[in-house]
């Protein structure tokens, strides 16, 4: 058994042995103890003997729990009572009728006491009711104020949350722009440094206007003044050859002036001699015809160039590269006829001419070529220019030659393409001794 129990045992047994303040005095260490056990304060209400006692020690239980419905309760109840009547001794002298007149009287007297205490007790419990009242819609207020204070208070997480977002994004955005300011300020000075090069440009471009300009003036009046490859020069009994090489630089390179007049001598002799005008190859074409046309390899002749086309050949990266800037050479000629004429040139003739027909630019190519520092297979093409596949007459000639690592059908009035025959040509091949 507890030290409670046991008190609140001696304090019941005080009470019935009449010794009130004694048990009072435990219900008080009790209280103290356990200021929310209603009982101990029944306990200690009643162990006052009179309603004066009793109402001061109620009013004490509300001082410490204001919120305790039994203690309303109880104050109400005692409040009900009717005061104590204080009892009076009649004298013994004192008749019988007077007696019972004063116990009506008291009977009346009480029974008013009951109805005012009553109404009271009505008064009260209105209050009372209307105390309750109150104290319901207060804590209903609070109960709605506490809900409104913890969503303010949420409220005020959430935008200092976003406050803090803020101020960063400030701060990020306060860095860029002082970046940005500086990249302002850099760009400016070198704006500043560009304008300057720019206003110095300008000048020189105005000077480099007028110089062009007037460049443009000299170089007008030299082009239509002005002979330009390929040409030939004949000074003081030299011949000068000058050309376009396939890099565009200038070939330059010359031979005695008697070997021109050799050479025009010798073809105007070939060419009026009508032993010569007879003597050619017979052709038999693919229907069997025999077509006869004149041997143009006589007219080959290499002699004027070796020099020359030595040079050539060994500052060429490759025999390939070799042949093409010999036909380059002379695609720059101009041609006067595609077709077989039977009026041939020795090739210092057609150089000296600027040009000729196909058989002239072919024996050039052809003497080019045998001129070189090494003995190649080079032959003269008699072909069909309209039919290459299937000849039914010679009318074209072109230059076949057999390198070590290749072989080249050339056609030399070309000014584009060195070998346009992708096909091939069925033709008469003739080797040039």
């Amino acid at each position: 058994m507890s030290q409670t129990v046991r008190l609140i045992q001696r304090g019941d047994a005080l009470m019935e042995d009449g010794r009130l303040e004694d048990a009072r005095r435990i219900w008080v260490a009790l209280i103290q103890a356990d200021p929310q056990n209603e009982a101990l304060w029944q306990r200690y209400i009643v162990s006052f003997p009179d309603r004066e006692g009793q109402l001061a020690a109620c009013d004490r239980w509300l001082a410490r729990q204001p919120h305790s419905q039994a203690a309303h309760q109880t104050r109400l109840q005692l409040l009900s009572l009717p005061p104590a009547a204080t009892p009076v001794e009649s004298p013994a002298s004192t008749s019988r009728p007077w007696l019972w007149l004063a116990a009506i009287g008291l009977f009346l007297w009480v029974g008013l006491v009951v109805v005012w205490g009553a109404r009271q007790m009505d008064q009260l419990q209105t209050e009372y009711r209307s105390f309750v009242e109150q104290n319901q819609a207060l804590v209903t207020a609070k109960s709605s104020l506490e809900a409104k204070v913890a969503g303010l208070t949420s409220n005020y997480h959430d935008l200092s949350s976003e406050m803090a977002a803020v101020q960063q994004e400030y701060g990020e955005l306060l860095a860029s722009h002082n970046s940005l300011i500086s990249d302002y300020n850099a760009l400016s000075g070198q704006h500043a440094a560009l304008q300057t090069s720019y206003n110095t440009l300008q000048g020189e471009y105005e000077t480099l206007w007028l110089n062009y300009n007037s460049a443009a003036t000299e170089l007008e009046f030299l082009a239509e003044t002005a002979v330009t490859p390929p040409y030939i020069l004949i000074e003081n009994q030299t011949i000068y050859m000058v050309f376009y090489k396939s890099d565009y630089t200038l070939a330059r390179w010359s031979v005695p002036f008697p070997w021109l007049e050799e050479s025009v001598r010798k073809g105007y002799a070939a060419r009026n001699n009508v032993f010569n005008s007879w003597q050619g190859l017979n052709l038999v074409t693919i229907t069997g015809e025999t077509r006869p046309v004149m041997d143009f390899r006589p007219y080959v002749d290499p002699e004027p160039f070796r020099a020359y086309v030595a040079d050539i050949y060994y500052q060429s990266p490759s025999e390939e590269a070799f042949v093409y800037e010999m036909w380059h050479l002379v695609a720059q000629l101009s041609t006067y006829s595609y077709e077989i004429q039977e009026t041939p040139r020795f090739p210092l003739e057609t150089l000296l001419s600027g040009g000729g027909d196909c058989e002239d630019t072919a024996i050039l190519l052809a003497s080019l070529l045998k001129a070189a520092p090494i003995a190649w297979d080079v032959q003269l093409v008699y072909m069909d220019a309209d039919n290459p596949l299937a000849p039914y007459a010679p009318n074209h000639v072109a230059v076949f030659v057999h390198l070590g690592q290749g072989k080249y059908l050339i056609e030399t009035t070309s000014k584009r393409i060195m070998q346009p025959w992708t096909e091939g040509v069925q033709g008469w091949y003739f080797s040039v001794n």
